[in-house]
């Protein structure tokens, strides 16, 4: 995973490269602290073990809250004619420390709605996320578009002026 990333990372300080799923161009810009670290990292680990590491810093951060969702669980394993184990997993709703939730995917809506609502403009985020339509973006980071709502009441404060 590590190297595709750093096969990315630009001298512009930037990590550009087309998404797998929607073929769409991304340019990302990164700070300076984490270019050097992309750079020169500790060691290499797979998006799973990254995903695992996220779960216990946030368990050890205590993001523990009961929160119901789905998530896949092991229903049961099936030996093959060929001698080979199959894992039968099925998406089960239930009710888990929110930490258990967490993965390196989470980092994505966390950026997304860490720099929503006027730090940065919706098409100045969608271009680092890749996204193409607002709706698709706002239902991505579990919002509305109600940037209208404000605009219209500070008219009716003024009118009544």
């Amino acid at each position: 995973m590590l190297d595709k990333v750093l096969d990315n990372v630009k001298d512009d300080g930037t990590i550009r490269f087309t998404q797998g799923k929607t073929t769409t161009k991304v340019i990302i810009p990164i700070h300076p602290k984490v270019k050097k670290i992309l750079l020169n990292p500790p060691h290499k680990i797979s998006t799973q073990k990254g995903s695992d590491y996220f779960k216990k810093i946030c368990e050890m951060a205590e993001i523990n809250k009961p929160t119901t969702d789905y998530k896949k669980e092991l229903i049961k394993e099936k030996k093959t004619r060929n001698g080979d184990i199959k894992k039968l997993y099925r998406a089960v709703l239930k009710e888990r420390p929110k930490y258990s939730y967490v993965a390196t995917h989470t980092c994505r809506r966390s950026f997304c709605m860490m720099w929503y609502g006027g730090k940065m403009t919706n098409a100045e985020i969608m271009r680092v996320t890749g996204h193409k339509k607002v709706d698709t973006f706002l239902a991505y980071i579990n919002k509305t578009d109600d940037t209208h709502v404000e605009k219209w009441q500070k008219h009716y404060e003024d009118e009544q002026l």
